[in-house]
């Protein structure tokens, strides 16, 4: 039964409804018996400035998660920042304690771990399809692992790669290919803009969508036999990171 005293957390972005971020907290509560004491809830918030008057009635708030359109913006509501966070320049997660909002950025752990999982063989070029807060994580962590890597922005723009300007030639430098925007995502149906484009069994694709399992970045890679992998192990493991953090503040 649930209390009027639980610990409040959740999720703030636009659109949140189809996360699954609720439904993977509630399950793990359920599971240690903290069902009772922790509560998730969805906040689709479209102006970021608004938050702090947006989240006021939530006396119990222990933190929360951000999601796209606001890992980078959500910097501008808060006091405190890891010094992982002030290095990519984005948030994921949330702590509230005494009043104090500090952004930490767990998506570091998420991407490490999918990396690991991948075998990436050294050495690796790396694309990051994409140059939002999740992109920005995920170069932070090539960064660590010395790997070198190049963005790649549908908008053009002079010191990044477009959609056009990846070539076969490009391919067959680059072989780790990541996926870091909300392309493909269910019920997003579009076909993978290079989907034309050869690629090879030494080929690592990782795409941070989890829904749907297989997605049509993942399937590019499919008819070459390279390595793919979803976001599933990184939601998780984010999630896992941001849940350690509550945990030091919860009021309950």
């Amino acid at each position: 039964m649930k209390t009027d005293k639980q610990n409040t957390v959740g999720l703030v972005g636009f659109p949140v409804a189809h996360s699954a971020s609720k439904a993977y907290f509630e399950q793990k509560w359920r599971h240690i018996n903290l069902a009772d004491v922790w509560c998730y809830k969805l906040w689709p918030i479209t102006e970021i400035s608004n938050l702090r008057k947006e989240l006021a009635s939530e006396t119990q708030l222990v933190g929360f998660n951000v999601t796209i359109p606001h890992k980078r913006a959500v910097i501008s509501v808060l006091d405190v920042l890891s010094p992982e966070a002030a290095a990519i320049g984005a948030v994921n997660t949330v702590v509230v304690q005494n009043s104090i909002w500090t952004g930490y950025n767990t998506d570091v752990v998420g991407v490490e771990l999918s990396l690991s999982l991948l075998d990436v063989p050294e050495p690796a070029k790396a694309l990051i399809f994409g140059t939002g807060g999740a992109a920005q994580a995920v170069a932070f962590v090539l960064r660590q692992r010395g790997i070198h890597y190049q963005f790649v922005s549908r908008t053009p723009h002079p010191d990044l790669l477009s959609y056009h300007d990846v070539t076969q030639d490009i391919l067959f430098d680059y072989r780790l290919l990541i996926h870091a925007t909300p392309v493909g995502m269910w019920p997003d149906t579009s076909p993978w803009p290079l989907q034309n484009l050869h690629l090879t069994p030494y080929h690592r694709l990782f795409d941070l969508i989890y829904k749907p399992t297989l997605t049509p970045f993942m399937r590019w890679g499919l008819p070459w036999r390279a390595h793919v992998l979803n976001g599933t192990p990184m939601l998780h493991a984010q999630a896992d990171a941001a849940w350690l953090l509550w945990q030091q503040a919860e009021v309950c």
